[in-house]
């Protein structure tokens, strides 16, 4: 009788043990037929993700276009209006008498251009003094960015022309007169772009005293040869601070060694000019 018990026992425990197997098999395979699907699921899900992808930036970059030419359009209304009577694109109004303008040909003291300056896919006008009878003081260059929404224009930045654009986001702009204490390097600002608002900032002034030039400042105080360690006579002011060739060298590269100025082609303002804004 025990031997029948424990025969039985054991029987029970190796029908058990296969049953457990084929149901472990059972699973095993039901998992891999649910991962098989996840698998092909998610190769769906990806393709339709990068369909999704390359759909959106096809819509993007026709949304883009579509901007550009309703930007040049609107460039091309604000420069005929500013060659009729010096109206300029924001609106404000020329200041000059009436018929001044026209009279002694102002406009051609103006140069144009449209170009994506700051490089976030739409172009900026370019609209700058190039010289003529025009004093320095008066000089200036403005860079308006187009706004889609209101089809108006607003200033990205103001400066002495001829701003020169940097593919990192950086600017470079002249002084309009040297009165500084050194003469080999013109004076200048160095602007940063700024993606939130669509415009640039000043981020540094840029200055130097050379004591070949002049050994003494306007208030009579000698060249301090203390703050020169390398001898060259060459100090350089960058906002409050004193820096040496070396120390003034490697804050330029920090801003220009790795970037590339943009080019830019002016057009001088007159009506053939601006027609063929239009044909671009």
């Amino acid at each position: 009788m025990k031997k029948l018990v424990l025969v039985f026992i054991i029987g029970s425990m190796i029908l058990s043990g296969c049953g457990a197997k084929e149901e472990s098999e059972n699973t095993l395979d039901q998992n891999l037929q649910i991962e098989s699907e996840n698998i092909s699921n998610a190769e769906t899900e990806k393709s339709n993700t990068e369909s999704i992808t390359v759909e959106e930036e096809k819509v993007e970059l026709e949304q883009d276009g579509d901007i550009n030419e309703k930007a040049r359009t609107y460039y091309y209304e604000k420069l005929t209006e500013f060659f009729k009577d010096g109206s300029w694109p924001e609106g404000r109004e020329s200041g000059w008498a009436e018929n001044e303008w026209s009279q002694y040909e102002y406009w051609k003291d103006y140069e144009y251009a449209i170009a994506d300056v700051d490089l976030d896919g739409i172009d900026e006008l370019l609209l700058a003094c190039k010289g003529g009878d025009m004093p320095m003081a008066g000089m200036v260059e403005y860079v308006y960015g187009y706004d889609p929404d209101d089809n108006n224009v607003y200033i990205e930045i103001e400066e002495f022309p001829h701003i020169r654009f940097y593919d990192n986001g950086y600017a470079q702009a002249d002084f309009s007169h040297n009165q500084g204490l050194g003469e080999s390097l013109w004076p200048y600002t160095i602007y940063k772009y700024d993606q939130k608002s669509d415009c640039y900032y000043k981020d540094i002034m840029i200055d130097s005293w050379e004591k070949a030039y002049m050994d003494h400042d306007y208030q009579g105080n000698p060249f301090p040869d203390e703050l020169d360690p390398d001898g060259d006579g060459v100090i350089y002011y960058i906002n409050s601070q004193i820096l040496n060739k070396k120390e003034y060298e490697e804050l330029y590269d920090s801003y220009f060694k790795n970037a590339s100025e943009i080019k830019i082609e002016y057009n001088d303002i007159n009506e053939e000019n601006i027609n063929k804004i239009l044909q671009q």
